[in-house]
């Protein structure tokens, strides 16, 4: 959690005050650019010179719901439907599958500021539509469904998916490769093969 900043520390202790917390929402579904929404009266461009434009639009924020079993914490955030312009997104990622939800929190005063005051990003875990509600089921990425180690070390498969690309570097007359170290060692790029020959004790030559 970033910390708050002076200037929102002295608007919230003021007694009164002209302007108000406000909260953005930008929903990133892979391979689309982000919807970014406002929850406010009128559209919302921060940071205010050159920012990112969140439309005022109508959204939920339920509070943090805790299984008692020591699972992570969830909460949901319900998005009007009304315009149903979630829909086709939701549809083609199936679902809202690893789809992310970040919420930051600025005041109307002071947009200019680039950072701001509150932000977290949150994994969809699920996603429920009707013609009123978009519903996203958030929380925090669970460590165990990550895959350990990150990456995967073949000795004999190339991890590199694009061929003649900047990683494979080939640039032969062949048209195809099926990245295999064979096959790459017939084609005279092996200096280039995204494998790991030299594993489970030995070294191809």
């Amino acid at each position: 959690m970033l910390p708050i900043s002076s200037t929102a520390t002295i608007d919230k202790n003021k007694i009164a005050s002209t302007g108000a917390w406000l909260i953005l929402l930008e929903i990133n579904f892979p391979g689309e650019t982000p919807i970014r929404l406002a929850y406010n009266t009128e559209d919302i461009t921060w940071p205010a010179t050159g920012g990112d434009v969140y439309q005022a639009f109508a959204f939920d924020i339920d509070e943090v719901k805790e299984d008692g079993k020591g699972g992570l914490p969830t909460f949901s955030i319900r998005v009007s439907n009304v315009t149903r312009i979630l829909e086709p997104y939701i549809d083609a990622s199936d679902g809202g599958k690893d789809a992310s939800v970040t919420l930051r929190v600025v005041h109307s005063d002071h947009l200019d500021l680039i950072t701001p005051e509150l932000e977290e990003t949150f994994d969809n875990l699920g996603c429920t539509v009707d013609s009123h509600w978009v519903t996203f089921s958030l929380g925090a990425e669970n460590p165990m469904r990550q895959r350990s180690p990150k990456d995967r070390y073949l000795k004999d498969h190339c991890r590199y998916k694009e061929f003649k690309g900047p990683l494979c570097g080939y640039a032969g007359a062949a048209p195809s490769c099926d990245r295999t170290f064979s096959t790459c060692k017939s084609l005279g790029n092996v200096a280039r093969f995204g494998g790991f020959p030299g594993i489970d004790g030995g070294v191809y030559v």
